[in-house]
């Protein structure tokens, strides 16, 4: 699964209940890949894309790809509004981290990514 992670200076204006809002968003660029970690739903990845006792990004039994110099440097939690694709080609789905649990999102742009 591959974790992208809204850009901070973003994040500020992101209102969860507006899963729309996160597609536009998601669509413009304003979120940028941080790895490709090993799981097989959301709730692995999102628990293996946490900062317990170190950076998550300190466990290469986690990550499937190098990590960019920017995840590596800043690397921070997962947390709400953060976007989880889950599969790979035709079977590709995006989901955004809510309060609670995974929103499925609809129309993201595949020319984007």
């Amino acid at each position: 699964m591959q974790v992208f992670m809204i850009d901070y200076k973003k994040k500020r204006n992101y209102n969860e209940r507006d899963v729309n809002e996160t597609v536009e968003m998601f669509n413009k660029g304003h979120f940028y890949k941080v790895a490709d970690v090993f799981g097989s739903s959301c709730e692995e990845v999102y628990q293996k894309t946490q900062n317990l006792d170190q950076a998550w990004t300190q466990n290469p039994d986690n990550i499937l790809t190098e990590l960019t110099r920017r995840t590596r440097e800043y690397s921070r939690s997962t947390m709400i509004g953060d976007v989880i694709q889950k599969g790979y080609g035709i079977r590709k789905e995006y989901f955004v981290v809510a309060s609670f649990g995974f929103q499925k999102l609809q129309g993201i742009d595949e020319d984007f990514r």
